[in-house]
């Protein structure tokens, strides 16, 4: 019995390492998960469950607070040793606190030895999106669409589209969701691409994007219509509204 004990604790130790590796989470960490007396568990209570009972969000989106004391915990990190994953940890966390002009500053330290990470131009794009400075959020988020399009789950194209179009470019906002739906046919794609047209009174290519979002319903799999349902309410809903 304790044999399999110590099994399950070391296949819990490696899942914790796994999670932190892929959220980037600070090198304290690892140090907690390896040598800390249920150092997993205390990663899995601070870390990875509160994130997934809110949604497995991205640090440059997310406006959730971060986990408890993850800005002091990655900044240590930082001073500690100054390598770009530590500096990218803590730009995220600062991000994740709301600190958004610290973050951007960090993230473009990053940029000027590392500028195709595509992290750091991802981070450092939503930030001047969330500052409203769109001809730069442009120039970053567009590098990471050009080099790595689907980053993040298609996040930074996303973004763009909705630079441009804060920016004033609605031709080139809709001209990238429309690519995007092509590349990732995905519910949620088509019904940004539906309202950006309504809001334009483009009502036929609205309808063309709320059928194609339900079509590509029909032969999901179970489990994607389920996850989509509330998008899929609100296309057949929009769909009404256009007198289908």
């Amino acid at each position: 019995m304790r044999f399999l004990f110590s099994i399950f604790l070391l296949g819990f130790s490696i899942w914790m390492l796994h999670d932190a590796w892929r959220r980037r989470a600070s090198f304290l960490w690892y140090l907690i998960i390896l040598f800390l007396p249920f150092g997993a568990l205390l990663y899995f209570m601070l870390v990875k469950w509160p994130q997934q009972q809110q949604g497995e969000g991205l640090p440059p989106k997310s406006s959730r607070a971060p986990a408890p004391n993850q800005v002091a915990l990655t900044k240590a990190a930082l001073d500690q040793s100054a390598t770009a994953h530590n500096r990218l940890a803590y730009a995220a966390a600062l991000q994740a606190s709301g600190d958004i002009k610290a973050a951007r500053k960090e993230y473009e330290t990053v940029l000027q030895t590392h500028p195709n990470d595509k992290d750091a131009l991802y981070g450092a794009g939503a930030c001047a999106f969330a500052m409203r400075d769109y001809d730069q959020a442009i120039a970053w988020l567009d590098a990471v669409v050009q080099d790595h399009p689907a980053h993040e789950g298609f996040a930074a194209w996303r973004l763009l589209a909705q630079a441009h179009w804060e920016h004033g470019d609605r031709h080139t906002s809709i001209a990238l969701l429309d690519k995007l739906c092509r590349v990732a046919r995905q519910i949620p794609h088509w019904i940004v691409l539906a309202k950006c047209h309504l809001a334009l009174e483009q009502k036929q290519e609205a309808r063309l994007a709320l059928e194609e979002a339900l079509a590509d319903c029909e032969i999901a799999k179970p489990e994607i219509q389920r996850k989509h349902s509330k998008d899929i309410r609100d296309a057949q809903r929009l769909l009404r509204q256009l007198g289908r």
